[in-house]
């Protein structure tokens, strides 16, 4: 359980009608600071690196979060985590905020 995950559930229990948005992101997993995981000469892996952030994507919805808000923008990102939580039967638990939205935002604005 990751300390998103935790801040997910405790959240959850101590404000229950909080709407909570979480970035989906693996760069703090990696030593090399991308959004990915890498081939061997150093370009990103799409293909697993997406299937991995549909991954922490559905593991975020399960635990209780109500907008997913990608951070890459690799291509068939958004297409693997809607699939992802379809299959799970999640499709309409959650919003997915697209990156246009996120970069034109306030939420964005400490990075530009």
């Amino acid at each position: 359980s990751s300390p998103v995950i935790q801040a997910i559930r405790r959240l959850k229990t101590l404000f229950p009608l909080l709407y909570i948005a979480c970035e989906v992101c693996l760069c703090q997993y990696t030593s090399h600071g991308h959004c990915g995981l890498l081939h061997s000469d150093g370009t990103i892996n799409t293909e697993p690196s997406v299937k991995c952030l549909a991954k922490v994507a559905l593991n975020y919805v399960l635990a209780g979060m109500h907008c997913i808000v990608p951070s890459d923008m690799m291509d068939g990102c958004i297409k693997a985590i809607k699939h992802k939580l379809i299959n799970m039967g999640l499709g309409n638990k959650c919003t997915l905020m697209s990156y246009t939205v996120k970069f034109a935002s306030c939420l964005y604005g400490p990075f530009r």
